[in-house]
């Protein structure tokens, strides 16, 4: 329904506001049904950055809104079209997945559950920028006593990347606070820790199927 617009629709909508109401739920339901089951606002609301909790660690998940549909991008692997099933919930059929978005009255959404054998939460998460001066906390050499391995990490052109003799640089995507995450798998999230005063001391990797491998700065 095209939006009434003016003097007379507002005069018009102190009248009869229950009839236009009325008509602009229609408009949306109409919507939802023509994209499988969820109309196009829903789809914006939920597009973003979350993460979802897998067995006490967190790992990347972001969701973007293009061409009418919604495609989903785990960290480390690559973007999957979502199905929408219904007004809040949506199939990912090659991961045999099911997200259900747990919208609130205003529209809003921050809370959603990714079902795939078992029911994990998920939370958006708002990235925010950090200067070069904070980066630098991070920057240094890092050892696995589990792995016998190192890392190192740099500040480069504004961002964190993490070094490996055995594999290319990759770019560390600041999440929140200390938590940052890399393209590869085995590093979908990486926890840096500190001392009380403030001083890195290491870091934790971990994905979906291994939890808080530490990693020592020298």
């Amino acid at each position: 329904m095209a939006r009434r617009k003016g003097l007379l629709g507002r005069i018009a909508r102190a009248f009869w506001s229950d009839r236009f109401e009325a008509e602009e739920e229609e408009a949306v339901a109409e919507e939802a049904e023509s994209t499988g089951g969820m109309s196009d606002e829903r789809m914006e609301a939920a597009a973003g950055d979350w993460v979802i909790e897998v067995q006490g660690t967190t790992m990347d998940f972001a969701i973007t809104h293009e061409d009418g549909g919604l495609f989903a991008e785990p960290a480390g692997q690559s973007r999957i079209l979502m199905a929408p099933t219904s007004d809040s919930t949506l199939t990912i059929a090659e991961a045999q997945a099911t997200v259900t978005f747990h919208f609130e009255a205003d529209g809003s959404v921050e809370r959603a559950t990714l079902s795939q054998g078992a029911d994990m939460p998920m939370r958006r998460v708002e990235n925010v920028t950090l200067t070069e001066g904070q980066l630098a906390d991070f920057a240094g050499t890092y050892f696995s006593d589990e792995l016998q391995t190192f890392y190192e990490v740099t500040v480069e052109d504004g961002s964190l990347k993490i070094h490996h003799l055995e594999m290319e640089p990759m770019a560390l995507n600041h999440r929140e606070g200390d938590t940052f995450s890399a393209s590869a798998f085995f590093l979908a999230t990486v926890e840096f820790k500190r001392t009380g005063n403030g001083a890195v001391t290491g870091f934790e990797a971990s994905n979906g199927r291994t939890a808080g491998v530490w990693f020592r700065r020298q």
